[in-house]
């Protein structure tokens, strides 16, 4: 039997708050049940849940933690208990040895992958093996979002800053247009009264307007009591560039998060919704970051946000004020000179910018034929097969999520849009599946087409690429 010590776990009772300093060891809830036999002073006294189950009453409501140190958690539970503790964004496992006793080392951040895989929100489970019964990557601060009382709302997950009003009285111009618009937005326009001036909004690139998704929700497909003002269910213009016909701009549907449909840009008309703020590793170098203090401010927000957000991997501009001119986001390489993938030898590869770990051979190989196939073919993958020899059993693979396959695409590259250099074999561009289910239809999923790097969603019986996953948050 597994029993989780969860802050989420509907079973459990909580019993205080430990406070870290760490930017993502923010809160996290405890619990614990009175273990028989044990010296009082070991215990704190809370109606019992599963009657061997314990933590050190070391761990108590307001206890602080000193930043960049490993975390150690430790109980007692009943012989071989499997026991899961998750804080500050992260779970570890441990199972009661025959003295009882269990014990888990939670790593500090600075041991983290530089850029984890944020989770999509699903929590609900169509199948064994999906989205929602994992419910991999770093989980979403809570409050999500913070209204300024300024005309901007700040995302506390990613840094990034938006405008409440979304795309409300900015209209549905061409895509240069659009980009120009959201360069000239300022304090006094819009219902802004932030000190912003004009440079300091941009129209959000492809990844920043992703980033908002809750893969849970429909029409919008934003998260439960978002502070969002009105915001249009329509496909709206991000700044980003087709890089196959690159006189057309990549869209995004509000109303269900599929992003990837393009438009021509000059006679396509579309929504904008404006950003600001986000990771620049540019910021104090360059002229539009540091003339104006809200552009410093974001920049600063971003930067210790938990999950900023990667850059789309555009370099080159097609206008002032897009994707490619601004470059926003985390390098899509580590940083120190690591590589982004590490070839393990053993028919894995380890993402170095994300923590998980791919099958070498990519979905090419295997087409599957329907989504439940995918997910049964995944979660059953081990060691011996697809070229395997890296001691895996059944249930240590999975079908990635939604993020967790855009966290590979490199939007300056296509068929497939990977990275370069990337150690790769037998990656076709078509559509790959996706463990997470539609929200609005759940006979469908989400698939990523690896041609370009666009996110659909399919009819859960059409035949499609799978790429299996495992680790990662």
């Amino acid at each position: 039997m597994s029993m989780n010590i969860h802050p989420c776990s509907r079973l459990l009772r909580q019993f205080g708050t430990l406070v870290a300093l760490a930017s993502c060891l923010t809160f996290a809830t405890f619990v614990i049940a009175q273990k028989k036999d044990m010296p009082r002073e070991d215990v704190i006294e809370v109606p019992p849940i599963g009657e061997e189950l314990c933590v050190h009453n070391i761990f108590q409501s307001n206890m602080v933690l000193q930043r960049d140190k490993q975390v150690a958690i430790w109980g007692w539970a009943s012989p071989r208990e499997k026991v899961s503790v998750s804080f500050a964004c992260q779970t570890k496992e441990a199972k009661a040895g025959k003295g009882l006793a269990w014990k888990v080392a939670l790593p500090d951040r600075s041991e983290w992958p530089p850029a984890p895989v944020t989770r999509t929100g699903q929590i609900r489970t169509y199948a064994k093996g999906d989205d929602g019964y994992h419910q991999r990557g770093m989980p979403w601060p809570d409050p999500r979002f913070t209204d300024n009382d300024d005309g901007t709302v700040t995302d506390n997950l990613t840094g990034l800053i938006w405008l409440k009003t979304a795309s409300r009285g900015l209209g549905s111009p061409p895509w240069e247009k659009a980009v120009s618009i959201c360069n000239e937005l300022a304090e006094g326009s819009n219902g802004l009264a932030d000190g912003s001036v004009r440079g300091d909004w941009r129209l959000a690139n492809l990844r920043e307007i992703a980033s908002l998704m809750d893969y849970s929700q429909s029409r919008p497909a934003l998260p439960p009591r978002h502070p969002f003002d009105r915001v249009t269910l329509a496909s709206h213009w991000a700044s980003t560039t087709h890089p196959i016909s690159t006189n057309a701009g990549f869209r995004f549907a509000t109303q269900s998060g599929l992003f990837g449909g393009f438009s021509g840009k000059s006679h396509g008309k579309d929504p904008v919704w404006p950003v600001r703020g986000g990771y620049n590793a540019r910021a104090s170098a360059t002229a539009k970051d540091t003339d104006a203090q809200p552009a410093k401010s974001a920049t600063a927000k971003a930067q210790a946000a938990p999950a900023p957000v990667l850059r789309t991997g555009q370099t080159r501009s097609f206008s002032v004020g897009d994707d490619g001119y601004h470059q926003r986001g985390l390098p899509l390489v580590p940083p120190n000179d690591i590589p982004r993938f590490t070839d393990n030898k053993d028919g894995t590869v380890t993402d170095n910018l994300t923590g998980l770990i791919w099958l070498k051979v990519g979905g090419g190989s295997r087409v599957i034929e329907h989504w439940a196939a995918a997910l049964a073919f995944c979660n059953g993958l081990k060691d011996g097969a697809a070229g395997l020899s890296d001691n895996s059993r059944p249930g240590d693979w999975r079908l990635p999520n939604a993020r967790e396959l855009h966290s590979l695409i490199d939007y300056a590259k296509h068929d497939p849009p990977l990275p370069a250099g990337h150690p790769f074999t037998k990656v076709l561009g078509g559509p790959h599946w996706s463990s997470t289910t539609s929200p609005g239809d759940p006979d469908s999923a989400y698939s990523m087409n690896l041609r370009e790097g666009r996110l659909w969603i399919h009819h859960k019986q059409t035949h499609e690429y799978v790429w299996p996953v495992r680790g990662g948050l």
